[in-house]
């Protein structure tokens, strides 16, 4: 909803509630939309014949991506921005911290590098072409990565940094309000306490025994905004703090940008690692541009005025630089061509310089 010009972030990340703590979350719905998309689309692109991957091998190596995907995400995630997760060790199951997946925390530079490993592993073991196997996921990935960024947004996570101060009196329509930031900030009970006569008087005795009134009010203001009581989200928005929309820039660039760039190249056949270059630029320079409107993780290393996200993106870009360079001065088979019509894999793999479109930087 809209008010005091700005977009008030109400959105639940629990989809449908089923037992306690356990719940089907957006997050989650997420990466299964992502793998189901991927997985149709690989399997689209691996019956038209101009691929070097048996059809038959499909659901194996999706299920490795799966796999590599989630391992490689959140140990990016536990080793990049929350190490001491490592020591987290609980009561309940799953009883080491990093293995609950399911209350988020997941890195897309560390997914990349845990598919880059799984593929010249699963490619090893299968006789395929390491490259060429990350070829095709780097083609069809950028529909989870978007649908991952919209799942941040719903979470309220990954935030925006703050719009200056010169803007904050009448912040534009598309800045965006969270509520969590009532638990984040830990505001004083009085810029609270005329909120709690939205509340019946049963909530407020809770309130006013608890150990920490001011806690406990910010912990009702904030479920209440949640379920969108107007009442409350009316009440709260002048307090919270207008930002940046940084995931839905990044959903924009990750899943309709970044899909158009690799649609460009993979219209004509290329040599295995091409596609996987392109991504690395691609993702790696628009990241970067969208991480200067994202909020910097708090206790995260910042050498020479840069985070550790656009750190990681330079490196990406300067590998896929690199890695196409390289690739320029290789023969071999080349794969792809997504436009044409479908023909035989004999017809449709052929050696570099063999026939049009043999060029792999696409000129």
């Amino acid at each position: 909803m809209l008010l005091a010009q700005s977009y008030v972030n109400t959105l639940d990340p629990v989809a449908l509630p089923i037992a306690g703590e356990f719940a089907i979350r957006w997050y989650g719905l997420a990466y299964l939309i992502g793998f189901l998309a991927g997985y149709l689309l690989l399997r689209r692109l691996l019956r038209s014949g101009r691929m070097g991957m048996p059809p038959e091998l499909l659901d194996d190596f999706v299920t490795t991506m799966i796999v590599a995907v989630l391992v490689g995400g959140r140990l990016g995630h536990v080793l990049f921005y929350d190490r001491p997760m490592l020591w987290a060790v609980g009561s309940s199951f799953p009883f080491w911290e990093p293995l609950a997946f399911w209350r988020g925390g997941m890195s897309s530079h560390g997914g990349i590098l845990g598919v880059i490993l799984g593929c010249f592993w699963w490619g090893r073991r299968r006789g395929v072409p390491g490259w060429h196997a990350l070829d095709l996921v780097a083609f069809v990935c950028p529909i989870g990565l978007g649908l991952g960024r919209l799942a941040n947004f719903i979470n309220g996570e990954l935030v925006g940094r703050a719009l200056p101060e010169s803007l904050r009196d009448a912040p534009p329509w598309w800045s965006v309000k969270y509520p969590g930031e009532i638990l984040e900030r830990g505001f004083p009970i009085e810029s609270l306490a005329p909120l709690a006569e939205n509340f019946d008087a049963a909530t407020r005795a809770t309130i006013e025994s608890s150990r920490d009134p001011a806690w406990s009010l910010a912990v009702a203001v904030y479920q209440g905004a949640i379920k969108g009581t107007p009442s409350l989200v009316e009440g709260v928005a002048p307090l919270l703090t207008p930002r940046y929309p940084s995931q839905l820039a990044q959903a924009f660039t990750d899943g309709i940008l970044l899909p158009i760039a690799l649609a460009v190249v993979w219209r004509r056949p290329r040599v295995a690692g091409v596609v996987s270059a392109w991504f690395a630029i691609a993702y790696g320079a628009l990241r970067f541009l969208t991480e200067q409107i994202r909020e910097i993780d708090e206790g995260v290393w910042i050498p020479m005025g840069l985070t550790l996200p656009m750190w990681l993106s330079l490196i990406l870009v300067g590998v896929g630089i690199v890695l196409l360079l390289t690739i320029g001065r290789r023969s071999g088979p080349i794969f792809g061509g997504a436009w044409g019509p479908a023909g035989s894999t004999a017809a449709a793999v052929h050696r570099r310089g063999d026939g049009p479109g043999s060029d792999p930087l696409g000129g």
